[in-house]
């Protein structure tokens, strides 16, 4: 016997399918109407005979038990719950239908009233506008952020930088700069093992211990040297040596990321590499608002140096931050597969910390990197500056109140408030007069009624202007001064009244190369201090062979005197 195929389905239009059961209302046989029609003869008698809707979209077998409407509420119901932040899991879905059924008058079709899991993946199937995913974790100031605040942010960085709007026109100037930790020890992962026993995964490492690495992308997709930081107050030379040219290295208390090593950072890696790479100054660099990144010594730097910083709004870097949107998550997956590829390379021998900058350039110079990084300034807005690009599908809508949204927005600038009521009041041609004078800084020819009103509106104006002017970087016209390159750049630090006979005057951030110059100087230094102690022992041995030479020459030039003496004295 042949096996039997898979039945084919047949296609027809909703228009074939009513003029058939019209003629088959008419008389016509049902046998003609399909042929006629070309539908399938039994589609038609269950069209006629009721047992499945006449409608075209619906499909034939069982109808599902709480219908179609009541599905569709279900499916609005979980959509918005995820919208607002507070998605449904299958337990809670299964739990609802479970009470919507409680309250039907007709509670069969589940057994113990509550659907089965075999129903779920059905559901699922039917509505494919929904899916099951892991959810990401947002803390509760990341949810308070909105589309409105957003765009109002895009409005206030875009008024700014007007005195640099050409910045944003070239990808090679636009920055982005974050920093993320990288675990040491493997994390679970599926494996090969004996049925019925536990397989562990023994690590040397600790859980909780990671290495801070930051990250510094442009709009073109090109990294600057990174920078990893070491736990430590001395760094060995393993440090140095293991990482890749360039590549900063630093260290501090905690080896987490502070004000003097990100300012550091800026001086000693990112300006050498701007000069190297002849990146036309101002840039921009856009990172979140950790005090670490905004401190006064900074900013100084950065105004000398033809840098404009520019904080992302608060609690919203997974929207806003094309490292956290398109960067990390590639190169930490990436991370963790090559972790498991090195112990398996190595005969079981776990990665170092001091491997980390070399293994994470190899995924850096990766050439989907490049692609992911435009793609991250392109979803995140920054470049092209366009606040439609944004995906405001991660924002957790809310109930906002938009007049006190509009209060909020007012309320920062008064003065620029004062300045449109007033300007609301005057006529339009006049408004362009006043404009017209003020910027020529003429007189106002007019009667002494629109004097004083003129007089009123430039002060206002002159106010807001001088508010603007002061919120904005204070950026060296001269592109020379931005060229030249100092010693490194040392954190600025109270002058200690004792100071440790140990404590090395060293900045914390510079290059591996550097460091390795350092500790050759350092090298060389101990090796001159060893020879130029043996040398000065020497000499003392000198002095002192000469010393004891010249006593024993005094000593024996007295014994001849005793003796002459001795004789003369006997005769």
């Amino acid at each position: 016997m042949t096996p039997r195929g898979k039945k084919k389905q047949v296609s027809y239009s909703d228009l074939q399918l009513n003029d058939a059961l019209s003629a088959v209302s008419n008389g016509m046989s049902v046998g003609k109407a399909a042929r006629q029609f070309q539908i399938p003869r039994t589609t038609l008698r269950y069209k006629l005979s009721g047992k499945i809707p006449r409608g075209i979209s619906e499909h034939g077998g069982r109808q599902c038990f709480l219908g179609k409407e009541i599905e569709s509420e279900i499916v609005e119901w979980i959509l918005q719950c995820a919208r607002r932040g507070f998605p449904v899991g299958r337990d809670g879905l299964l739990t609802t239908v479970q009470q919507i059924i409680e309250g039907l008058p007709n509670k069969g079709g589940f057994k113990n009233k509550r659907p089965s899991v075999k129903w779920f993946y059905k559901f699922m199937k039917r509505h494919p506008e929904i899916s099951v995913k892991k959810a990401e974790y947002v803390n509760r100031a990341r949810g308070s952020v909105t589309e409105d605040k957003i765009r109002l942010w895009f409005k206030d960085v875009k008024k700014q930088l007007e005195d640099y709007d050409k910045i944003l026109n070239y990808p090679e100037r636009v920055f982005n700069m974050d920093e993320t930790a990288f675990t040491l020890a493997p994390k679970g992962e599926f494996i090969l093992g004996p049925v019925g026993r536990h397989v562990y995964m023994e690590s040397s490492h600790s859980d909780k211990e990671s290495i801070t690495t930051l990250f510094a992308v442009n709009a073109a997709g090109v990294f600057a040297p990174p920078l990893t930081l070491f736990k430590y107050d001395r760094l060995p030379l393993i440090a140095a040596k293991s990482a890749p040219p360039n590549w900063g290295i630093g260290k501090s208390e905690s080896g987490w990321m502070t004000g003097a090593t990100f300012y550091e950072y800026i001086g000693n890696v990112f300006l050498p590499f701007l000069n190297e790479k002849n990146i036309k100054r101002p840039v921009i660099v856009f990172l979140d608002g950790h005090s670490s990144h905004l401190t006064l010594h900074l900013s100084k730097l950065c105004r000398e140096k033809g840098i404009v910083l520019v904080a992302l709004y608060p609690n919203a870097t997974h929207i806003l931050q094309p490292l956290d949107v398109a960067v990390f998550k590639p190169i930490k997956a990436k991370w963790g597969k090559l972790k498991t590829e090195w112990r398996m390379m190595h005969n079981g021998a776990e990665i170092s910390k001091f491997d980390i900058p070399k293994i994470l350039n190899q995924i850096i110079l990766e050439e989907r990197m490049v692609n992911n990084i435009i793609s991250g300034f392109r979803a995140t807005g920054l470049y092209p500056f366009n606040p439609d690009s944004v995906d405001y599908g991660k924002v957790i809508e809310r109930v906002e109140n938009r007049k006190q949204l509009q209060v909020e927005e007012d309320s920062q600038s008064p003065v620029k408030t004062c300045v449109k009521i007033l300007e609301s009041k005057i006529s339009p041609d006049l408004l362009i007069q006043f404009k017209v004078i003020k910027e020529n800084g003429d007189d106002f020819p007019g009667d002494d009624a629109t004097k004083v009103l003129y007089s009123a509106w430039k002060e206002m104006a002159d106010m807001q202007d001088h508010n603007q002017q002061d919120t904005q970087p204070e950026i060296s016209s001269n592109a020379d001064d931005y060229t030249k390159q100092t010693d490194e750049v040392k954190w600025p630090e109270r002058q200690m009244k004792k100071r440790r006979h140990d404590q090395e005057n060293i900045p914390r951030v510079i290059t591996s190369d550097k460091w390795v110059d350092f500790f050759q100087k350092k090298d060389d230094e101990k090796k001159k201090n060893e020879q130029d102690k043996i040398e000065r022992k020497a000499a003392r041995e000198a002095i002192k062979k000469e010393k004891e030479k010249k006593k024993e020459q005094l000593s024996e030039t007295r014994k001849q005197k005793k003796q002459n003496l001795k004789k003369h004295c006997k005769k």
